[in-house]
């Protein structure tokens, strides 16, 4: 029976999961062989395991060794922990041996000893206890050494064992791989965008990559899949679409609560959200590696990483650089103050310019510095998005409610309400600062439901969203107000209420302000999902 170490070579891993390709070689004589071989971890999934051997050896046999077989077979981890014992017996007669000689080197219970001989052995005590020390210190390396090759060992054996059977006319190197689906590996990407508020921002894909196999992967080579395995996944079918009269519509009350338990993207509108948490501000210290080539498969992307890495077995991952985007982009001070009263340094971009892949969030460095992460998941129906490169905590907004008032419209039978709003802007630099405002006024979806514009103070508007977009210049220490007025008609006999519709961004909304949702607590309004 002859043992053949395996080890990973090459690992391909999934979002969750990978496969891994062991390699190992064994000289083999004419006939028959039978081996075991070790290496495969514990969380492999043994119905996917390949064998494949190099010419002219050839597999006729292969399977796992039961419980049993294993507690029976010769284990290299028994010869080493003998190995070890006799090793650490030596050490424990040179220590014995060290205390005899400080131990008879004291003459002073002896009587009748040659002077001579005593000063002899008083000459020769020092360096044969160094000699003996040296020898401790060398077995103790020794030892080190071996408790490695024993846990290593230990590790191996307790994982599954093939036994194979080959066969062969000449005899030679028998080159053997494996290849086998693992569970316990892992890997997600992240976003960096890095900029100098001047030229072309840079967004860098990067990827943590982690493993638990139990197994230290050295000097492997790496490649990062952007899906899982899926060839399984039940197709969807179309089934009937059916289109009736609808019933009356539920009460107000009733209708919000079947929006909030039903998940509707969709909320009814409130006061201004309470402020956003402060960011925090950090100095940004990062090494880069060279980045991956991209191979673009049928069903998923592959990145493969230039260099062989080494990823210890452990949730806390490394790190690696893929790809590096190179956007254009319009830098602006932009403020919604109706949503949240601060004003945000932006970059505005095309959507187009994104790369076509899953984004969610990114971290932002500003000139080195990290300023935070923003959101990335653009509406990709849009020609354009603003992102958000953090806070400008040196212009100052404010924005209020001046006016509400309601009445009714005589001889039409309507009631109205008009509203006033007035939004001030200070800069408290000291250069001046290009500012865009960004407001609304409600779009009615309903006929008998019209809204009137009083004032817009010159924004310009969008007839369709009902957004505003005015951009200001506010020189240092000067504030600037905008206002904003409009009415809302409507019949006597109804109520009206007013609703956020929903982004067509995937991303979750809170069914309570209209926030995007970024957990089951909405950091805007507190609500509980």
């Amino acid at each position: 029976m002859t043992t053949v170490i395996t080890k990973p070579d090459t690992v391909s891993i999934f979002r969750s999961g990978a496969e891994v390709i062991r390699r190992g070689s064994v000289s083999l004589k004419e006939g028959t062989s039978v081996l075991e071989i070790t290496g495969i971890s514990a969380g492999a999934d043994r119905n996917t395991v390949r064998f494949f051997t190099s010419e002219p050896f050839l597999c006729t046999r292969f399977r796992f060794l039961s419980d049993r077989e294993r507690e029976e077979m010769e284990k290299e981890s028994d010869v080493l922990k003998e190995e070890l014992e006799l090793l650490k017996k030596e050490n424990e007669a040179r220590n014995l041996q060290i205390g005899l000689w400080q131990t008879n080197g004291d003459f002073t219970a002896h009587t009748g000893v040659n002077p001579a001989e005593v000063e002899a052995y008083i000459e020769a005590l020092p360096s044969r206890i160094i000699r003996l020390n040296r020898e401790i210190l060398e077995t103790e390396k020794k030892i080190k050494d071996l408790q490695e090759k024993t846990d290593e060992a230990l590790k191996r054996e307790s994982g599954p064992i093939l036994r194979a059977e080959l066969t062969s006319e000449t005899e030679g190197i028998c080159q053997i791989e494996l290849r086998y689906q693992e569970g316990n590996a892992r890997w997600y990407p992240f976003y960096e965008i890095h900029t100098d508020a001047k030229e072309p921002l840079e967004l860098r894909m990067r990827a943590e990559v982690a493993q638990t196999t139990g197994e230290d992967w050295d000097d492997v080579k790496i490649s990062l899949l952007s899906g899982n395995p899926s060839a399984g996944d039940r197709l969807p079918e179309l089934r009937p679409l059916y289109v009736d009269l609808s019933v009356p519509a539920p009460s107000n009350s009733v209708a919000r609560g079947m929006m909030m338990g039903a998940g509707m993207k969709m909320a009814v509108l409130e006061d201004a959200a309470p402020d956003m948490e402060e960011t925090v501000m950090m100095n940004a210290v990062r090494a880069e590696t060279p980045a991956a080539s991209v191979n673009e498969e049928e069903t998923m992307s592959e990145y493969i990483l230039p260099q062989r890495m080494r990823i210890a077995s452990d949730p806390n991952g490394v790190y690696a650089d893929l790809l590096t985007f190179t956007i254009p982009a319009e830098y602006e001070i932009v403020t919604a103050p109706r949503k949240h009263p601060h004003a945000y340094f932006t970059a505005r971009i095309k959507t187009a310019d994104l790369p076509p892949r899953e984004i969610t969030d990114a971290q932002v460095y500003l000139k080195g510095i990290y300023t935070g992460d923003t959101d990335l998941s653009p509406d990709f129906s849009e020609e354009a998005v603003s992102l958000s490169l953090g806070r400008q905590e040196r212009i100052h907004v404010t924005s209020k409610q001046v006016l509400k008032k309601s009445g009714n419209v005589l001889l039409k039978g309507q009631k109205y309400t008009e509203y006033g709003y007035e939004t001030s802007v200070t800069n408290n630099s000291g250069q001046e600062a290009t500012v865009v405002i960004n407001d609304q006024i409600p779009v009615s979806q309903n006929k008998s439901v019209t809204v009137e514009v009083v004032t817009l103070d010159g924004a310009q508007l969008n007839e369709e969203t009902g957004i505003l977009r005015k951009t200001i210049r506010v020189a240092p220490k000067e504030t600037v107000t905008v206002k904003l007025g409009y009415k809302i008609f409507w019949p006597k006999d109804k109520n009206i209420r007013e609703i956020y519709s929903a982004s067509a961004v995937s991303m979750p909304f809170c069914p309570e302000c209209g926030s995007p949702l970024r957990g089951r607590v909405c950091r805007s309004c507190g609500y509980r999902i």
